[in-house]
């Protein structure tokens, strides 16, 4: 699987290929935790929907819709939460898109102080470590970035 493909005279970025390598990645540094009884394919359809379902809820609700579903998600015992966690970071990520091209502040809800938390108990249930937690979100944030771009550019 190749990162760049050459067609017609330009060379192309395959974001699918960085994907799966990504998540292959991924899947070898959560060897040991809650991740490990999840495939790649499980793990890149909940980041798609995740993408999906955030870009939807702010066309339709704003930010306040993106705080009360990302909330409700946490709160459901039967959620898988790493999902929640990547619905948290599309909503994050979104927020950052919106304060841009505005002059509103960010929302403290999707700010550091409050999103660690939040993603804590999750990384913790899943008996990972801060660095396992830090290495976990500086891969995943650039993969949700892009899909959530990729749906707000349709």
């Amino acid at each position: 699987m190749k990162l760049l493909v050459y067609q017609k005279g330009k060379v192309y970025f395959n974001f699918t290929a960085f994907l799966v390598i990504n998540l292959f990645i991924l899947s070898s540094l959560l060897f040991n935790t809650f991740a490990q009884a999840r495939t790649a394919a499980d793990v890149e359809k909940d980041l798609k929907k995740a993408a999906r379902s955030s870009v939807a809820i702010y066309k339709k609700g704003g930010m306040s819709g993106l705080i009360s579903a990302t909330q409700g998600c946490y709160n459901k015992s039967d959620k898988n939460k790493f999902y929640c966690v990547y619905f948290d970071l599309a909503s994050r990520h979104i927020d950052q898109i919106f304060i841009e091209g505005t002059n509103f502040p960010p929302n403290i809800f999707f700010a550091d102080e409050q999103f660690g938390p939040r993603v804590a108990e999750v990384f913790t249930n899943a008996n990972m470590d801060m660095t396992q937690c830090n290495d976990y979100l500086a891969k995943m944030t650039p993969i949700i970035n892009k899909l959530v771009e990729d749906i707000l550019q349709k």
